[in-house]
Parts: C-alpha cells; structure tokens; sequence
C-alpha cells in the first residue's frame, strides 16, 4: 500500500533531498519536483526517473519551467541556488519583449534564445474566432496540429538546445516556454528519451504540468495579455489544457517520419550514440 511521511517547518525557500532506506539497506534518492517558486507556477525538476538501463536521472541538474518574469526577491535567491549554467527560452521574441525574464544580476546564467513560434503562435489567436465556431474539437485538434509541427518544422532549435548542453562538461540547464507545456514538454520528452527513460513515464511527466499549471485560473491572463476577452474560457481551455494525445502527436510524428524516435533524434537533432552515452554519464546515476 502508500503510506505518506509529512515534514513539518521546513524553510520554503530552500530545496530539500532525501535519502530513504529500507530494512534491506536500499536506497533512493527522493527530491520534490516542484520547485517553490510564487512567481513561476510550473518549474520543476526532470530529475529521479529511472531509466532502462537500470540507473536513475539525477535530481538538480536538468530544470524545465514556464516563464520567469514574475520572479519575486525569495525566488531569485532559489534561483541561484540551482547554480545554472544554461537557460534555453523557447518563447517567440514577441513574448520575450512582452515579459522579459527576470534573472540574477550576478551569476547569471547564459541564455540560449531559441525561439519556437507554434507553441503560442499568434496565427492561433488570428484564427480563433472560426475555430471557436468550428467547436472545441477544432481548438484541440489545432493544438495536436501544433505538437506535430514540432517535428516538422522545428528540430533545428532542439539540435542547438543539445548541442550547447554537451559544450559545457555537467552543466546544470533550464528549457521553458511562456507556459511550460507544450513546446517545454517535448523538450522534456526528447532529453528524457535520450537518457533512457520509459515512454510511460516520460508521459508522466508531461502530465503533471497539468497538475501545476491551472489552466482555467490561466484563461483570463490570457484573454488579457492578447486582447481576446471576447472569446469564452470554454473555447479557449483546449489551447491551456494538458492532453496525452498533444506530446503523442508529436512523439507519432516523429516516428513515423523518421522510422523511430531514436532515428528522429540521430537525423533531426542531430545527436550521435556516442552523444547519448555522454548525456547518460552526466546526467544519470546508479
């Protein structure tokens, strides 16, 4: 069965691991995912995973989040502490200007603009108002047409995303976009694919973005920040929700175009079996 152990004042603006062991003197290494951030709701930590080569992904050292331009004093403080060496912001360069990140004056870590248009494309907003006619079918499926598009048209980006990653020995790295779902979530997928994580779990992780970003508290920000007040929060849920059949379109995608998801990241990205092992030697541990 669960069973659940409460710690009880714990500073919150600090993050804590915790080595649990059983009677038979195994251990696991156990960290809370979310990381406490007030003005980033879904930045979290990719790490604990087990991989199928029988070692487990590392916590505090590969980091995916939503934007970070509300970012209070306390966080900027949790901030520095993850000892960043990398940022990768998806966002187009529409949004990077509209909420530009707030980051640490000193150690500030090097960012790597890799712009992602689909994600948040502005055409969507330009064409919801006949999708909105067409039904909320139609928002879905535009958002699944969006993943897939990942694939298509934007594997260039990812390719540079681990390339930069390999030219520093163990870096410590953060990807996100504007909301941490949807191009944040394949960048997830892909990185966790790559260390050797199961397709079951790296969904998982998809998913729990649905747990800590709320869509529907999120709909009137969005209806404010693009000026479409005039469109329902009903209409508009699809495009903030968090669905299996987004990261699976893409996933298919890639697969179907390239054969595997393995040969995807070999000729798309771009990275080698050699490379691979390289990321699993930093970012895995037995």
């Amino acid at each position: 069965g669960e069973c659940r152990i409460v710690f009880h004042g714990l500073a919150t603006n600090q993050r804590y691991q915790y080595r649990l062991t059983d009677s038979h003197g195994n251990e696991v290494l156990q960290s809370e995912r979310r990381l406490p951030f007030k003005g980033s709701v879904n930045f979290r930590d990719c790490g604990g995973y087990p991989t199928q080569q029988g070692s487990q992904v590392k916590w505090g050292s590969i980091f995916r989040s939503g934007q970070l331009s509300k970012l209070d004093n306390e966080d900027i403080k949790v901030f520095k502490s993850l000892r960043l060496d990398l940022i990768f912001d998806f966002r187009r360069q529409d949004e990077q200007e509209m909420e530009p990140s707030r980051l640490p004056k000193s150690e500030t870590p090097k960012v790597v603009k890799l712009p992602i248009n689909p994600g948040s494309s502005m055409a969507f907003y330009e064409q919801m108002d006949n999708l909105v006619e067409d039904g909320e079918d139609a928002v879905s499926k535009f958002m699944t047409e969006i993943n897939k598009d990942f694939v298509k048209s934007h594997s260039y980006a990812f390719g540079k995303m681990f390339e930069e990653i390999l030219s520093i020995n163990n870096a410590r790295f953060l990807f996100h976009c504007s909301a941490g779902k949807d191009r944040t979530g394949f960048a997830a997928a892909i990185i966790l694919h790559s260390l050797g994580v199961r397709m079951d779990l790296i969904e998982h992780d998809y998913m729990l973005s649905k747990r800590y970003f709320r869509a529907l508290e999120e709909v009137k920000n969005l209806q404010k920040k693009y000026g479409i007040e005039h469109l329902s929060q009903k209409a508009l849920y699809p495009m903030l929700d968090v669905r299996h059949e987004y990261i699976r379109a893409a996933i298919q995608t890639a697969s179907e175009e390239f054969g595997t998801l393995d040969e995807y990241l070999a000729i798309a990205i771009g990275l080698t079996s050699n490379d691979k092992s390289e990321l699993r030697r930093r970012y895995c541990r037995r």
